[in-house]
């Protein structure tokens, strides 16, 4: 426990223990209001504290719901372009239908559900395939339906 050491010297007019006396009571005021303001700033810095972790977290959420965001952006941005490439390529080689280029889609999809391979690598090979062949029902031929 801490010390607190005090030297007073006491006059001979009597008025020494008084002053003393006074002195010791102003003393255990200013040792209480010091007290309490120490109190007070240890709420507020544990307030504070507690403010700047749930900054970080909430901070730290967003970060990665923003990283996911841009992984699944990239993920479609390549299935939309795979998409893309292979009704053009189908229209143009081969006079595709959009009902054609959907039955190729669809069984891409149904693959990728088996877990064979991801369907934009399938569309891809689909597309590279439909340039070098002219018959609609090709591609669908040389990837063979799951469901069957």
């Amino acid at each position: 426990m801490p010390t607190l050491s005090l030297k007073y010297s006491i006059d001979d007019s009597g008025e020494g223990f008084k002053k003393l006396n006074i002195d010791a009571k102003e003393f255990t005021k200013i040792i209480r209001e010091g007290a309490q303001a120490a109190k007070s700033l240890g709420s507020e810095i544990s307030m504070y504290s507690s403010s700047v972790v749930v900054f970080n977290a909430v901070k730290d959420a967003v970060s990665e719901l923003n990283s996911v965001v841009q992984d699944l952006s990239a993920a479609y941005q390549v299935q939309a372009q795979v998409e893309t490439q292979l009704a053009t390529v189908m229209r143009e080689r081969m006079s595709a239908t959009d009902k054609d280029i959907q039955a190729i889609k669809d069984l891409c999809s149904a693959q990728q559900k088996l877990g064979v391979i991801g369907d934009e690598v399938q569309l891809a090979g689909a597309q590279q395939l439909a340039t070098f062949v002219t018959q609609r029902q090709t591609p669908s031929k040389t990837n063979p339906n799951p469901n069957n």
